[in-house]
């Protein structure tokens, strides 16, 4: 599936034979192993890393069978809130967990992973 491209690459390509996107993967463990797994997907109110829109591709993530999403890590909690409002529109009832970074790294690691994620980092603290 999907995920970070390899290091020195900044595209991801398919496994020959292996599944195109999680969709496909949830799909497949669901109609092979039925409920013997519990399965958590990601989800980005902050929008797809390749566009696209969010609330309807965890729509079939759930549709396809995963019983909950777990959000990127975002630090925006209105984007986080009109993600959630737009998934109740669409008729998902699945639990949205948001993503969070614990224990909090230093500034420096929080700037690298906010980078990596593709997600505008935190304003500073008040002072």
């Amino acid at each position: 599936i999907r995920g970070d491209p390899p290091p020195g690459s900044d595209q991801w390509v398919q496994t020959d034979g292996g599944f195109a996107t999680a969709r496909d993967l949830v799909a497949y463990i669901r109609r092979k192993h039925a409920n013997a797994f519990s399965i958590a997907v990601a989800c980005h109110p902050g929008g797809l890393p390749g566009g696209g829109d969010s609330v309807q591709n965890f729509k079939s993530k759930i549709d396809a069978g995963a019983d909950y999403g777990v959000c990127q890590l975002g630090f925006d909690t209105s984007a986080y809130s009109d993600f959630v409002k737009g998934c109740k529109g669409a008729g998902i009832t699945a639990p949205i967990i948001p993503g969070v970074l614990v224990p909090p790294p230093s500034p420096a690691q929080v700037s690298s992973v906010c980078k990596h994620c593709g997600v505008p980092p935190p304003p500073p603290p008040p002072r």
